[in-house]
């Protein structure tokens, strides 16, 4: 499946499960993550890859940095996956 299918679908559950879901661009700042995910004053930042992709050296670095800020960061594959950490998020948080 192709990334895009797979931030289309985590997307769309993110959405029907409550999630406030926002397309990241960054003008001049290479290797940000996808997407920005908001639910009970928490912040999920997901990147998506194609099945088996991994993180660039660039966007591993963004990941390191937020993180330790305290920002959730994850790096999704496939849609299962992607659900999975929303859903466990907003039990958490909820």
């Amino acid at each position: 499946m192709l990334e895009k299918e797979i931030e289309k679908k985590v997307t769309d559950h993110a959405k029907d499960t409550g999630w406030l879901a926002y397309k990241w661009v960054s003008p001049g700042r290479a290797g940000v993550h996808d997407r920005l995910y908001f639910q009970y004053r928490h912040v999920c930042c997901i990147e998506f890859k194609a099945l088996g992709r991994k993180a660039s050296a660039l966007q591993m670095k963004h990941h390191r940095d937020l993180r330790r800020k305290g920002i959730k960061v994850h790096v999704i594959d496939n849609v299962t996956e992607g659900k999975d950490v929303l859903d466990s998020l907003a039990l958490k948080w909820g």
